[in-house]
């Protein structure tokens, strides 16, 4: 009886050692077309963006803050504009994300996300009289737990991971159990990214182009998807604070739930102001509403 108990531990931990290597390999898919930036473990599209800074001290800048399995990537299109416009900007990498492995993310802590917004805001309020934040999906949740500790000029929140789609709810039940949780993320230690119906990439998009373009993994540990939900966790919308609020979403959303962040502004009695974009996905700013939700942005930040 023990040898059998014993023999099928082996092989359970064997196929938990495949399935693992397996979705590293997956992992990877999503960074073939990148430029690796020799010794750095990291790429050319995924470094860190900033622009528009001198000597002086200037009258505003912006924080540009990345989502979950991205990286400043996505923020390509509207820091062209932000260039343009002579607005500076500054787009961190969050701990983790943009590297050509996850060995960072099997350790990450909600805590540093959070800690490295704050530490940007603070790199920016001394070098600008005021800071906005432009936040998108779980950026746009780390924006809004910022605006909780420094005060923001304008507050941008595109898509905003605040709640997650009706098809992963179950799934975050379950992996966030105090014990289940723990017990799932060990045999279950790398996942695989899901893509959503009617999607032909794992990044929501309406546009498969501009989805197949997006540097992202295919595949993330599973650790860092609970602490990401532990951000979600520290939310507290009614806190949420900014000389103007914006919140930003695609019609066509199937990564997040809009209207539960929509139906919780309004129940906060927030004084914000919406914009909902009909031919896009999650993200708006390389989607097919992508030269109209530049232009929405850039107005608000010239205000």
């Amino acid at each position: 009886m023990l040898n059998a108990v014993l023999l099928l531990l082996v092989v359970l931990m064997i196929m938990r050692e495949f399935v693992r290597r397996r979705n590293r390999s997956i992992m990877r898919c999503g960074l073939k077309q990148a430029s690796p930036l020799e010794r750095l473990g990291s790429f050319r599209e995924t470094s860190p963006c900033v622009g528009n800074f001198d000597s002086s001290r200037r009258p505003h800048a912006v924080l540009l803050l990345h989502g979950y399995s991205a990286s400043p990537q996505e923020f390509s299109p509207l820091c062209e504009v932000l260039k343009s416009e002579q607005i500076p900007f500054y787009a961190p990498r969050l701990t983790g994300f943009g590297l050509d492995d996850f060995a960072l993310l099997e350790k990450v802590r909600a805590e540093d996300w959070l800690r490295e917004c704050v530490e940007s805001y603070d790199l920016l309020a001394s070098l600008a009289e005021r800071v906005s934040v432009v936040g998108i999906s779980t950026g746009g949740l780390l924006a809004a737990l910022l605006s909780e500790r420094r005060s923001i000029h304008h507050l941008l929140l595109i898509a905003p991971n605040f709640y997650p789609a009706a098809s992963d709810r179950r799934y975050k039940k379950l992996f966030m159990a105090p014990l289940l949780g723990k017990f799932l993320a060990f045999w279950l230690p790398v996942f695989r990214k899901p893509r959503s119906v009617g999607r032909v990439h794992p990044s929501d998009t309406v546009d498969p182009e501009a989805g197949s373009k997006l540097l992202s993994y295919h595949a993330l540990p599973t650790r860092s998807l609970q602490e990401m939900w532990r951000l979600q966790r520290w939310s507290r919308i009614d806190q949420i604070r900014g000389e103007s609020l914006t919140l930003l979403f695609g019609a066509q959303d199937l990564s997040v739930d809009n209207q539960a962040s929509l139906y919780a502004f309004q129940s906060a009695k927030l004084d914000f102001t919406q914009h909902s974009f009909s031919r896009s996905g999650h993200n708006l700013l390389i989607d097919y509403d992508n030269p109209a939700v530049l232009s929405t942005i850039i107005k608000i930040l010239q205000r």
